[in-house]
Formats: structure tokens, C-alpha cells, sequence
């Protein structure tokens, strides 16, 4: 509620009763939803069943010449087989986001993490795909702000990020 009211005085520049007004009812705010997108599962799925793949692998060569009684192998799935798991449920709790006066990227299931930009703040869009992008047909949208050499705020692996980004940019 506190980042709802934060941009809402750098959107709108408010007088202090307004605030006061603002602040009564803050709980009952939901602001207009213009485009919401979350990100595609495929890239960062990859990247953990390759990790999960590679260390197997590994382990495999390791103890494959050693008479350990230990079945190393199973244990090493068994603590390998939650990564997939936990990738999916922390790249579902993203969601990306334009309203009527900022673009925002919110994620979290227990903390929850908010980035937003308003769009007076807004320097320079950017949309990219590299190759795993092209492969899953997904892709990445960058957002600079007005004083800054590198991204602010980056969306990324979105399935409709052509679109998302053709909104953005007539918004901002």
C-alpha cells in the first residue's frame, strides 16, 4: 500500500488533504489494470533441468569408480528433484503490469517484491530476444529511466512480449 501511494504522489503530485483522503481509503484502492502478463515457464525450466541433467552427470562420473555402499545416485536425485519444482512456483508468482500511469513487475510468494516506474520517469524501451527466447517464442522487455546507463526495471521471457511491449510504448 505504501508503493500504491508513493507513485501515486509522484503520478499525480497531490496536495496534502488529497494524500490524507488517499490514505483513508488506501484498502479498498485497486488501481486499473491495462495489460498483465506473466512470464513463460519454458526458459527458466530449461535452465533447471539442465543444471539438474548436468549435476547428475556429474555425480554419476564421480562416484563411479568407488566402492561407496551409499546409493549416491538416487540421493542425488532425491535432492536435485525439488529445483524443477521451485522454479516453477517462484517464476508463477511473477506478474508484470501497466496501469494508467506506471509499468510495474511484482513477485513473491511469502516476500513480496515490487518494482514499478512511472511513466514521466520513463527514458528509453527496449525489447530483445535472445536464443533461448527464439527457441520458446518468448521475449524480453527493458525500461530506462531518465538519468541511467542500464535498465531499471526488465521484464523478462514474456510469450506476447511484442504486444506487451507495442502497449507499453503507447502509454509511455
Amino acid at each position: 500500500t505504501k508503493d500504491e501511494l508513493v507513485d501515486l504522489i509522484f503520478y499525480k503530485r497531490p496536495s496534502s488533504q488529497e494524500i490524507q483522503d488517499f490514505t483513508s481509503r488506501i484498502d479498498t484502492y485497486t488501481p486499473e489494470v491495462i495489460r498483465e502478463e506473466k512470464p513463460d515457464l519454458a526458459n527458466k525450466l530449461s535452465y533447471s533441468l539442465g543444471f539438474v541433467i548436468a549435476l547428475y552427470i556429474f555425480v554419476t562420473f564421480l562416484f563411479s569408480g568407488t566402492n561407496i555402499s551409499i546409493p549416491i545416485i538416487p540421493l542425488t536425485l532425491l535432492f536435485l528433484s525439488p529445483i524443477p519444482i521451485i522454479t516453477y512456483i517462484y517464476v508463477r508468482s511473477k506478474v508484470y503490469l501497466i496501469e494508467p500511469f506506471r509499468v510495474l513487475s511484482k513477485r513473491g510468494i511469502l516476500y513480496k517484491k515490487q518494482k514499478s516506474i512511472t511513466f514521466d520517469k520513463i527514458n528509453h524501451l527496449n525489447r530483445s530476444q535472445n536464443f533461448l527466447n527464439k527457441v520458446f517464442n518468448n521475449g524480453d522487455v527493458s525500461v530506462q529511466t531518465i538519468g541511467s546507463s542500464k535498465p531499471e526495471l526488465i521484464l523478462n521471457n514474456m510469450s506476447e512480449f511484442k504486444s506487451f511491449y507495442k502497449d507499453l510504448q503507447s502509454y509511455y
